[in-house]
């Protein structure tokens, strides 16, 4: 294969499979990732699970499938995964694929500000604006657990 192929249509190799998908999301070969990205979510990798996120909150193959993108969502913000704790967070603050809920956006948001992840204070500081002190202790000690 040309060096010109291997990257116009990136092969997903075993030696870094997670970063071979990403180069293929990023070249618009939303096939190729998915299919490297599956089995890998399926075995709890936080980036793959993030990167069906994106995918399937898109619609990049198919209608957006909010419900699907949501579950992958919430795996890899389990793990240690900085965006996906923001988008987690955004997503409670908007209401998009779980019930609106600023105290869970506020513990997400802090989430990832803690992991540095750029304009992830800027929303938490915004989200505390709107909380009132008892809904700020719980989403604190919601934090902390």
């Amino acid at each position: 294969m040309s060096t010109f192929s291997s990257v116009v249509n990136p092969v997903v190799t075993p030696k870094d499979p997670v970063a071979a998908a990403r180069t293929a999301f990023n070249m618009f070969d939303y096939t190729v990732a998915r299919k490297a990205w599956e089995p890998l979510a399926a075995e709890g990798h936080a980036d793959a699970q993030y990167g069906l996120y994106q995918i399937y909150s898109r619609g990049l193959l198919i209608e957006p499938d909010q419900d699907l993108a949501m579950r992958w969502l919430m795996l890899a913000a389990r793990q240690p995964h900085p965006a996906a704790h923001f988008y987690l967070g955004l997503s409670y603050l908007r209401g998009e694929g779980v019930e609106k809920d600023l105290e869970w956006a506020w513990v997400w948001f802090s989430r990832a500000e803690a992991a540095q992840f750029p304009t992830a204070a800027r929303a938490r500081d915004s989200v505390e604006k709107r909380l009132t002190p008892v809904q700020l202790a719980a989403a604190r000690k919601r934090l902390a657990q």
